[in-house]
């Protein structure tokens, strides 16, 4: 600030700069001296404004715009990360921690950020081998029990096939012996001694393939078993490492992956930030301790609560408008979220919650936020301009209107209120879209132009004061 001009009296600095206008224009050069006295001390609405005085007062200027005028309800919360996007990552089980990641990493998805030495790992590889050996075993032998079981079938066909036609052979014989031929007596005796040995024969083949079944549904429940542990190894060794199944089935080079693993690797399950390492490396961890916390702060969700006088207004959908502390960041509209249905019981408020974007994450979680929830829209566009531009001089609304013609310029101008609220208000009659009006520093014009004409009359838009009478 230039403090020889703020040692100077304010009303003398915004005086210098008044310029003199008025209906019927300056009077000819030989006027005399009274009269341009009268004519230069005349009131007016107009001020000129040079860059020294808009720095030093800090003037800025709002534009009126077009628009519905819209009723909000105001209230104050803070941003947090919503709780399904921070992450406490703990030792799968008991081990030593050989590396950790530092606070403030920035980390990927599925980047490893902390590795152990765990026991329970070269155990697990163990016995995934085993389960996968005794399934290797108990399919070969199956693979020889069907080739058995195909030549038990073969014997059992030629054994019912022989037993048939040895059937045969004694009922023809017996055919002759009852006709009166005794000549087939000792025929027919050899031939059922071939049909009993010939049953018997099918009789094996028929309890071989009994056997054959029983072994076969044996060791069918004994691979079945074998899975099941194979698979349980390997839900074991998932949990474990936090990785797939197919990703530890993998080869390479004829080697499985899982058998190929020297630590247990924590990772990441999203984007984010380490923001706590609660572990130091060569610590000894237990299964379930925590070891370092991450979180993806790309959203934030905005709580604030509303009297429950309000308590309708919190409706899912609802347009809530947050604003930063931050001048950085602009505001945001997003919609309301549907809360849980529960007041403070001590403080009588409702929730109100809202998810926003923060996808280069700029904004931290525990920041405060003020916000301001849309309540009702008006029903025709006016011309808008924000409250804080707008004064009263007694029962009258003014504005310190930009001149369209001179941006140096500004007029105190009468303006015609409509609906308003402490962020903005409706302008019926003085202004029109596109107007520029001083915001801060309007103090500042009321009280350089403060001083009311003695004599009766009116000003003009441009801010000229004409006289009753003249």
């Amino acid at each position: 600030m230039n403090w020889n001009l703020k040692k100077r009296p304010l009303g003398l600095l915004l005086v210098t700069c008044f310029t003199l206008l008025s209906c019927s224009g300056r009077g000819p050069a030989t006027e005399d001296h009274d009269h341009d006295h009268e004519a230069k001390s005349a009131p007016t609405n107009r001020l000129t404004l040079t860059n020294e005085i808009i720095n030093n007062l800090g003037l800025t200027f709002e534009a009126a715009r077009r628009g519905r005028f819209q009723v909000w309800r105001s209230l104050s919360g803070e941003l947090e990360v919503p709780e399904d996007r921070q992450f406490v990552l703990k030792a799968p089980a008991l081990g030593r921690v050989i590396s950790v990641a530092k606070r403030g990493h920035v980390v990927a998805h599925d980047e490893v950020i902390a590795q152990l030495e765990v026991p329970e790992l070269k155990e697990l590889q163990v016995n995934v081998d085993s389960a996968q050996r005794t399934t290797v075993r108990l399919k070969g032998a199956l693979a020889e029990l069907e080739k058995l079981e195909r030549e038990t079938r073969a014997y059992a066909l030629e054994a019912e096939q022989f037993q048939a036609e040895a059937r045969q052979r004694v009922e023809e014989l017996s055919k002759l012996m009852k006709e009166g031929n005794a000549l087939v007596v000792k025929d027919l005796l050899e031939a059922r001694v071939t049909l009993t040995e010939a049953s018997r024969a099918h009789l094996e083949a028929k309890e071989k393939q009994a056997d054959h079944l029983a072994q076969r549904r044996q060791l069918e429940h004994d691979l079945a078993d074998a899975f099941a542990a194979v698979d349980a190894r390997l839900v074991e060794l998932t949990l474990l490492t936090g990785l797939r199944r197919e990703r530890l089935m993998a080869t390479e080079g004829g080697v499985p992956a899982y058998r190929m693993l020297k630590h247990v690797e924590i990772r990441s399950p999203s984007v984010g930030m380490v923001t706590e390492p609660l572990a130091q490396v060569r610590d000894l961890v237990d299964a379930g301790d925590p070891v370092l916390k991450v979180v993806d702060a790309s959203s934030l969700r905005f709580r604030g609560a509303l009297p429950e006088s309000d308590a309708a207004l919190v409706v899912a959908g609802r347009t809530l408008r947050i604003e930063f502390p931050s001048k950085a960041w602009s505001p945001v509209e997003v919609p309301l979220t549907q809360a849980l249905p529960i007041a403070d019981r001590h403080t009588r408020m409702v929730p109100v919650e809202a998810l926003l974007r923060n996808p280069e994450h700029k904004m931290q979680d525990g920041l405060s936020a003020t916000a301001s929830l849309l309540v009702e829209g008006g029903a025709h566009e006016e011309v808008l301009l924000p409250m804080p531009c707008v004064l009263f001089d007694g029962l009258d609304a003014v504005v310190f209107r930009r001149d369209p013609n001179d941006a140096n310029v500004v007029i105190r101008t009468k303006v015609e209120l409509g609906q308003r609220n402490a962020r903005e208000a409706e302008i019926l009659a003085g202004l029109m879209a596109g107007d520029q009006v001083v915001a801060l520093g309007v103090q500042q014009m009321m009280q350089a132009l403060s001083a009311k004409p003695k004599e009766s009359g009116h000003f003009h838009a441009d801010g000229t004061f004409h006289a009753d009478g003249k």
